[in-house]
């Protein structure tokens, strides 16, 4: 079963698309601890691997049956961390980080200790970046290929290994921000990178599409307009 998390907000023609790419829907619901605008962002509120969904307690308990059959679909354990999320920066941010080239990428100090400790038991050293917002900031097209608009984000790829597109900031829409950003815009899969609206309207689409083409994956337009930063699609299978 492949399982799409996305917020509860995102826009219904996103939603309606991606139907025709996942089994299961799962929307979060928003989270009183963060900023209303980023309040049900996935990568704000979760950070999943392979075998794990690790959360905030508290929005865990106010959310507990959607919680557990998110957790039952995808046949993964909930690990929570009992810290509080808080809207200013950077209690903000403690799932907000990713995996690739074998490593964490992410501000170190504000990331759970949840997250350390999955890193560190599978020898996955941690790199720090400048960017707070490191999985807003990082659309994870592979294992080993990022696309961002952060140089921070860039140079820390480009030092470990990973192939990384840089793309033009500002073509992300997010409500109460004056921009959003690409990762948050969008979420991948085995096959595909799935973009919240059209990305041609992106400057850098063709890049993108060659990027993501590069490294075995097709683009998905879900929806019309301009992208939409909706705290990452995850995808479970």
């Amino acid at each position: 079963m492949k399982i799409a998390i996305v917020d509860s907000r995102i826009p219904r023609d996103a939603e309606s698309a991606l139907s025709h790419h996942a089994d299961r829907i799962i929307a979060l619901p928003p989270f009183s601890a963060l900023q209303k605008p980023v309040s049900a962002h996935p990568d704000m509120l979760m950070f999943p691997t392979d075998s794990e969904i690790i959360t905030n307690k508290r929005y865990a308990e106010e959310n507990a049956g959607l919680i557990r059959e998110l957790s039952e679909l995808s046949g993964r354990k909930l690990v929570l961390d009992e810290t509080d999320l808080a809207p200013a920066y950077p209690a903000d941010v403690r799932f907000n980080c990713f995996e690739a080239g074998g490593r964490l990428f992410g501000l170190s100090a504000a990331i759970s200790e949840k997250i350390i400790c999955w890193a560190s038991n599978r020898a996955m050293a941690m790199t720090d970046v400048r960017q707070g917002y490191a999985k807003c900031s990082a659309c994870v097209v592979s294992h080993n290929a990022v696309i961002t608009e952060d140089a921070s984000i860039e140079r820390a790829m480009k030092e470990n290994g990973v192939d990384v597109l840089r793309v033009a900031p500002g073509y992300v829409a997010l409500d109460g921000y004056d921009r959003g950003f690409m990762g948050g815009a969008s979420g991948a899969d085995d096959e595909n990178v799935y973009f919240c609206g059209d990305l041609s309207t992106h400057p850098n689409s063709n890049e993108i599409k060659e990027f993501c083409h590069q490294h075995g994956k097709n683009c998905v337009s879900l929806g019309s307009g301009r992208l939409y930063d909706v705290g990452t699609i995850f995808f479970l299978e």
